[in-house]
């Protein structure tokens, strides 16, 4: 996933780059529906000792797709260019035109079609990991910090709400686990609605309102599932709380890949991820022992719900302080202030 986010930006244009990107990352609530449905064929057609392993064969068997996907995804041309690659990264360009050219377009597009730039000889840098992270730590700090603190926020609720479902509140309401599949796909057709309502909103309200509404949602989708005490109450509560969180997380991965530049993209979004993968090792973790302790899922809701405050309070003040990036170009997503766009690489005389 961290490699199609960091692709996905530069292949689609400005005016409705939101939500391609959006439509793109609801194929994951499509996975974890199809993937619920298999579990639920066959944990109850298998013996037990081998459907955990038809399982998790079968989901092995979708790494099989990347290698097509290696081969008919394009690369960056602005990385290309970055890395001194300018003819490949001319020729890649002149392939989306020609394929472009072939659609009916409006004039408008047409005539952007046919723009064209003065060549330009650029002096590339050498990609160094350590010197895009003193980067992001430093110029990009506030930035890099938002990402990291949506990345947290959304990946504690995934996972927490998946291991309080599994072995929580599904148990403690007395659902047999040869059930449990039944309700993930409920939740699961939640979260496509999720990613489907962000795919509209990223572009009709923009960027900053559709964060924090998003993030606002999550939690308030936790207040509600804790106010709940029977099944049909906590399985409403968890479809909410998996439509918000889908909302969030495509709301959170567009900004982010959209706010950093080119050259520290890739490592930026690492970064944010890596941030993201402690709220993920930790919530499991620490929702289970507070239940363990407590003895009932509403203690464990509480902590769930601390755990995903980072979120809505980073998107809050980015929507009050951040740069609206709905349809405007990759470079002039990462301006700051009133600063005219570069060309990330450094120009050498021809």
């Amino acid at each position: 996933m961290l490699m199609m986010r960091s692709i996905k930006p530069h292949l689609t244009g400005r005016s409705h780059r939101g939500r391609t990107d959006a439509l793109i990352l609801s194929g994951f609530p499509v996975g974890a529906l199809l993937s619920a449905a298999v579990s639920y064929l066959v944990l109850n057609q298998l013996p037990a000792e081998w459907a955990w392993r038809v399982g998790f064969g079968l989901g092995t068997t979708m790494a099989l797709v990347f290698f097509w996907i290696r081969r008919v995804i394009p690369e960056s041309p602005r990385w290309l260019i970055q890395q001194g690659r300018v003819a490949e990264a001319e020729a890649i360009v002149e392939q989306v035109v020609a394929s472009a050219a072939r659609d009916p377009l409006a004039p408008a597009d047409r005539a952007q079609l046919a723009k064209r730039y003065t060549p330009t000889r650029f002096a590339h840098q050498a990609p160094a990991f350590w010197r895009n992270v003193r980067e992001l730590f430093g110029a990009y700090r506030a930035r890099c910090a938002l990402a990291g603190a949506l990345n947290f926020s959304q990946a504690a609720v995934v996972y927490g709400v998946l291991s309080l479902m599994a072995l929580v509140i599904l148990p403690y309401l007395k659902v047999a686990s040869t059930d449990m599949p039944i309700y993930y796909m409920i939740g699961n057709a939640a979260a496509l609605a999720g990613g489907i309502v962000e795919a509209v909103l990223v572009e009709a309200w923009g960027r900053r309102a559709s964060l924090f509404a998003s993030y606002t949602f999550t939690v308030a989708a936790i207040v509600f599932i804790y106010a709940m005490h029977a099944l049909p109450g906590m399985v409403l509560g968890y479809c909410l709380i998996q439509f918000g969180v889908t909302w969030a997380y495509i709301s959170g991965y567009v900004v982010s890949s959209e706010i950093l530049p080119t050259r520290i993209r890739a490592t930026g979004l690492g970064v944010s991820v890596a941030i993201g993968r402690l709220g993920a090792v930790a919530a499991p973790l620490m929702l289970t022992s507070v239940h363990a302790m407590s003895g009932a899922p509403s203690a464990a809701l509480v902590v769930l719900l601390v755990l995903a405050l980072p979120g809505p309070l980073a998107a809050g003040l980015w929507w009050l302080n951040g740069r609206e990036t709905r349809r405007i170009s990759l470079e002039e997503c990462c301006m700051e202030g009133g600063a005219e766009p570069a060309v990330e690489a450094a120009p050498r005389a021809a």
